[in-house]
């Protein structure tokens, strides 16, 4: 049986807000960091730019431990954010399925090249059949229970369903 983790997210709008996000959440041994570009996602966060935790006082958990690290990037043509991506070491980086487009499989191999785990994320209206190519080449599988770009709203349990189909798959 799997290790249970609860990973929060930190959701900033400004420089700021992610600043005094991560001093709170400075015990936690992995930390899941939305970046939104208000396009894709109609909301908006600070964006790869803005964010640091690689090689600082926050890749580390208060008692020495490595931190973990988890990018969602629901941006619009991630491909171009790449330098920034590995420059920034996280974990793992969790793109969203539907703008991935053929080259999922090179942009996975590039991330690999950096020890990066490659995540896709999927939508609700995203049936599992329709990106199973990416699902069998992915390290991780993010279903998304809400609406993209929102929080705090109820969670469709219907998607639950989409586990056992990923299970079945690999």
């Amino acid at each position: 049986m799997s290790k249970i983790q609860i990973v929060p997210t930190i959701t900033a709008q400004t420089p700021t807000d992610y600043a005094a996000e991560l001093a709170k959440l400075a015990f936690v041994p992995r930390l899941h960091i939305d970046i939104t570009d208000g396009r894709f996602a109609p909301s908006r966060t600070v964006d790869l730019n803005q964010i640091y935790f690689a090689n600082d006082e926050f890749a580390k958990t208060h008692d020495g431990q490595t931190r973990g690290i988890d990018l969602h990037l629901m941006i619009e043509e991630p491909t171009k954010w790449l330098h920034q991506i590995v420059a920034l070491a996280p974990t793992r980086v969790i793109f969203s399925a539907e703008v991935l487009g053929k080259d999922f499989a090179k942009l996975r191999d590039h991330l690999a090249q950096f020890d990066i785990k490659f995540g896709i994320a999927l939508l609700s209206q995203t049936s599992v059949t329709s990106v199973q190519k990416m699902i069998k080449l992915a390290d991780y599988v993010l279903i998304f229970g809400g609406h993209l770009g929102f929080q705090g709203g109820m969670a469709d349990l219907k998607n639950l369903a989409k586990v056992q189909q990923i299970r079945e798959l690999n």
